[in-house]
């Protein structure tokens, strides 16, 4: 499925707990985006630096 972004509105950046120590958390930063498109989704974006490509966290109605 292809989207044209509208607007934008991000990055809000995670990164896990450097004091943890579960090789499971961490995983990497996380970059978030908040998408709103032409076709009319609004979309929850990350980006991941250290495995690179998009992914969808989620939607907003």
């Amino acid at each position: 499925m292809k989207f044209t972004t509208l607007r934008a509105a991000g990055p809000e950046r995670i990164t896990p707990d450097w004091w943890q120590d579960d090789p499971a958390w961490r995983s990497g930063t996380r970059d978030y985006w908040r998408i709103e498109t032409c076709e009319g989704p609004r979309l929850w974006l990350f980006h991941t630096p250290m495995a690179p490509g998009w992914q969808i966290q989620g939607t907003f109605l």
